[in-house]
């Protein structure tokens, strides 16, 4: 290992405890995507103690750069800030937890803690070593990764900054501790979002034949998307279908104007999710049609966001640079995820460098 290297795992072991004391911080005080207003404050305090010039996006997100004392191209590191609305068990499977979430009903399942602590604690590393980083590092902390309602302002926030190379970690459960996985390709799954309406006309159920029942071709709809997904994809390109919900109705013996059917179909290739999404449309409505109905997209019915491919290059060099670092034994392997990340919106946009 060179010197540099070295004296980089030095600052990065000292950093250690900050990490883990912010992440129980974080875990303790869980917000909603859009609602993150204490985390931000939280993120601000530290922030400004490491001296890091920063800007406040609209909604709760962060940028904060760190200009290096070479030259170079502008690098993304981002975090997401959100928790979930899921309530916290005060034990894992073998003990009670160091720490769990105080406000009822929130807690951070899905790691966002971790993301935040592990940026502040590479934000305090590089600001002690930014004479000697080329070009300028874009700390991003977004807010509302769960619900995608903070991408879009983050990315218009950077393009004062386009940068020439984008990073993020996940926490993942399936990899064991220790280990890292940087694979190439694709690694986390885009989502085809469904969700519509299929409008008749309602009726008393004794006489189904002076209405137009919405819930027939629902049903049809949803069987027939099973046999299309399985009949018209492309099998050597997994795209999965998933339904969730289904609506229709308030009393047994009344035929509906109205029903609502919702899903997601996941991909890792873009043609064939783009393929999914106009066959799911074009079922829905001669479906709909067929059986005298009528059908409304809601707005969700659509490609958000697309799959987290990690570039070949990059990920082969980081690869190489940690092995040098930590050895070989820290890099692991897992299946690529089919959960979606709007992370994905950073990797995929064509940045005017």
């Amino acid at each position: 290992m060179s010197v540099e290297l070295k004296s980089i795992q030095e600052a990065a072991l000292e950093c250690q405890d900050y990490a883990v004391r912010m992440r129980r911080a974080f875990h303790e005080y869980p917000e909603l995507s859009g609602r993150e207003y204490k985390t931000r404050e939280r993120l601000l305090s530290e922030i400004s103690q490491m001296g890091i010039p920063f800007k406040k996006i609209p909604g709760t997100g962060i940028i904060a750069v760190i200009k290096g004392g070479r030259e170079g191209k502008h690098k993304i590191l981002r975090a997401d800030m959100d928790a979930l609305p899921v309530l916290e068990e005060k034990e894992n499977l073998k003990r009670e937890k160091a720490c769990i979430s105080q406000t009822d009903g929130v807690c951070h399942a899905c790691g966002h803690d971790v993301h935040m602590a592990m940026l502040l604690g590479t934000m305090k590393l590089l600001s002690q070593m930014k004479e000697n980083l080329s070009g300028t590092v874009l700390c991003c902390f977004e807010e509302g990764e769960e619900t995608n309602c903070g991408i879009e302002a983050m990315l218009k926030a950077l393009e004062k900054y386009p940068p020439g190379e984008c990073f993020a970690l996940h926490v993942y459960s399936g990899l064991k501790a220790g280990k890292i996985d940087l694979s190439p390709g694709p690694r986390m799954a885009g989502t085809a979002g469904i969700g519509f309406h299929i409008k008749g006309r309602s009726g008393h159920g004794s006489r189904p034949d002076q209405a137009v029942s919405p819930i027939i071709p629902a049903a049809h709809i949803i069987t027939q998307l099973n046999s299309a997904f399985m009949n018209q994809m492309n099998p050597e390109e997994t795209v999965t279908l998933g339904f969730g919900t289904v609506k229709a109705g308030e009393a047994a013996n009344i035929i509906p104007d109205d029903a609502y059917v919702a899903g997601t179909a996941r991909f890792f290739n873009r043609q064939e999710g783009e393929k999914a999404l106009s066959v799911i449309r074009s079922i829905v409505e001669h479906t709909a049609a067929a059986h005298g109905c009528t059908a409304e997209f809601e707005e969700r019915n659509k490609i958000s966001p697309y799959p987290v491919i990690n570039h070949t290059k990059t990920a082969q060099m980081v690869q190489h640079t940690l092995e040098l670092m930590c050895g070989k034994e820290v890099l692991g392997s897992c299946r690529r995820w089919y959960a979606s990340e709007c992370y994905s919106a950073l990797v995929n946009k064509n940045w005017t460098l």
